[in-house]
């Protein structure tokens, strides 16, 4: 099996377009050292209960390394060392349509999609959505836990390597999509359907408080409310609720699309 590995740019984006040929580098996952003498800590976010058995019992052999912990306990990890997994695409899709989970606002550490649907277009869109990486869930345990390594090394890692010459059409489908948000704004209205404020916004995302004020506006005007309120119950009712809030203070995404 190969790797897509490349490093992340030192403004924080991810590519815009995969490569979908063989990579230049391809890694020997089974060679990858651990990335210091602290085992790194793994977190599954809100998955199905077998698929969070399973990966504790794949990376079982591999404890001295990898330590899955639960999102409870996850609380006072050491964020250099530490990586969360989410399906952002947890339903199949329909008719050509795929409905897709946004990054989840608050999660600690480092994040990346894990899921069964690996075609490059579904794979590309998760990445420009701010994921630092992308993990097939029929990775072996010894793959999973040399790859969360590399992730937790600041890596951005795909496994396996899309598949190139893909006939095959897919529409991801993000939550604000159908009602023209940008990136930013749905990671404000994330926010917001969640509680946070306009200052803890601010914060987190390294932006001014008329920024978000702006954001806000603009994303209110986009779905139709005027008061937060509104905003809230519209959030919770088209996807923006399906994230566990895990810390007060976020890794900014500087590439986010404004």
């Amino acid at each position: 099996m190969t790797a897509f590995d490349t490093r992340q740019r030192a403004t924080g984006t991810f590519p815009s377009r995969l490569v979908t040929g063989r990579p230049s580098c391809p890694v020997n996952h089974r060679a990858v050292a651990p990335t210091s003498q602290r085992p790194l800590t793994v977190t599954l976010l809100q998955d199905y209960e077998v698929v969070t058995h399973g990966v504790r019992r794949i990376l079982q052999p591999f404890a001295g390394r990898v330590t899955v912990m639960d999102e409870d306990d996850a609380a006072s990890v050491d964020l250099q060392h530490h990586v969360v997994l989410f399906d952002c695409y947890p339903t199949p899709g329909l008719a050509g349509v795929l409905p897709a989970r946004l990054r989840p606002a608050y999660a600690r550490g480092r994040v990346v999609a894990y899921s069964w649907e690996t075609r490059a277009a579904c794979v590309n869109e998760a990445l420009q959505h701010g994921f630092e990486g992308f993990l097939a869930k029929s990775l072996t345990g010894a793959e999973l836990a040399s790859a969360l390594e590399r992730v937790a090394a600041s890596h951005v890692v795909v496994i396996p390597e899309p598949e190139a010459g893909t006939a095959e059409e897919v529409r991801v489908l993000w939550p604000g999509d159908d009602h023209g948000l940008t990136e930013r704004e749905c990671e404000v209205i994330s926010m917001v359907t969640h509680g946070v404020s306009n200052a803890e916004i601010a914060a987190s995302l390294h932006l001014s408080i008329n920024s978000v004020k702006s954001y806000v506006r603009s994303a209110y005007r986009k779905i139709g409310v005027n008061t937060r309120a509104q905003a809230v119950l519209w959030g919770l009712e088209h996807g923006f609720g399906a994230e566990v809030l895990a810390c007060p203070a976020p890794a900014s995404r500087s590439g986010a699309r404004a």
